[in-house]
């Protein structure tokens, strides 16, 4: 198995670690594809535990199961600290995240070459993908994963809304 896709495992497992915390801590999930305003969902999250997520794309690189559960946590990062899902807002929960996700292995001896391709998926996945949203008007159509942060640096030179 390649680093990568180690990596890929590493923030699966942590992913699912997160996700039964929620559970066993009341939180329900539903799953809807349509829009909501953000004020909506985190009434949903702060008075009835609900997170509610979409499931309607799922990238060639994780299982649905993984998709979902990763939408979940990064909602549930955005919906604990109040960011919006404006580019600062994502920029923020990605941030977080991926603290999150690095103070839960700290202890463990794993390669830190595999720990930096695990966050380097992470932001890809968030994002890089809401800079080629903002680029480009709209989402990739095939996902992909951006290891070397190009498209975040590309941003960066033509935006000023995320510093």
């Amino acid at each position: 198995m390649s680093n990568k896709n180690k990596a890929i495992a590493l923030y699966s497992k942590i992913t699912d670690t997160i996700y039964n915390r929620l559970l066993n801590n009341g939180y329900q999930v539903v799953i809807e594809n349509r829009d909501y305003s953000f004020e909506y969902l985190k009434f949903k999250f702060d008075y009835d535990k609900v997170l509610i997520v979409r499931d309607d794309f799922t990238p060639p690189y994780l299982s649905q199961k993984e998709n979902v559960r990763g939408r979940i946590v990064h909602d549930y990062i955005h919906y604990s600290y109040g960011y919006d899902f404006s580019p600062l807002g994502e920029f923020k929960a990605c941030d977080k995240q991926v603290e999150l996700y690095l103070n839960l292995i700290k202890d463990l001896n794993i390669n830190k070459a595999i720990v930096g391709l695990m966050v380097a998926f992470i932001e890809s996945e968030i994002k890089s993908q809401v800079c080629y949203h903002e680029l480009n008007g709209c989402f990739p159509s095939i996902q992909f994963i951006d290891w070397q942060g190009e498209l975040v640096k590309k941003y960066m030179e033509v935006s000023h809304h995320v510093t």
